[in-house]
């Protein structure tokens, strides 16, 4: 028998950040905001979208949950960098290609 050592699988905390699609309509930023922005990138042709987060430092991925064509979705970012007051999350997944959000 071999008894090969598997390599240590390291755990950390991540904050996430869940919501609906109606709620990452309401909490839009306005484009002069002083307050901490998490900016999604659109994954697409579109502008980035702007969320007014209560402390975007400590957000590490963002999910937005949606539904389309009578099915339930979601679409998450994750944080690629923080500059100032502003986080930019990276758009990784969306479980439906059929579906887009757009403020």
């Amino acid at each position: 028998m071999n008894n090969t050592t598997l390599p240590e699988v390291s755990r950390d905390e991540r904050t996430v950040l869940r919501l609906t699609a109606e709620q990452l309509r309401q909490n839009a930023a306005p484009s002069a905001s002083e307050s901490s922005i998490a900016v999604l990138e659109p994954g697409g042709l579109g502008e980035p979208f702007r969320l007014v987060v209560g402390d975007a430092a400590s957000v590490d991925e963002i999910v937005v949950g949606y539904e389309a064509a009578g099915s339930r979705f979601e679409r998450s970012w994750v944080k690629a960098r923080r500059a100032g007051a502003s986080s930019y999350y990276r758009l990784v997944g969306d479980s439906s290609s059929a579906g887009y959000i757009s403020a």
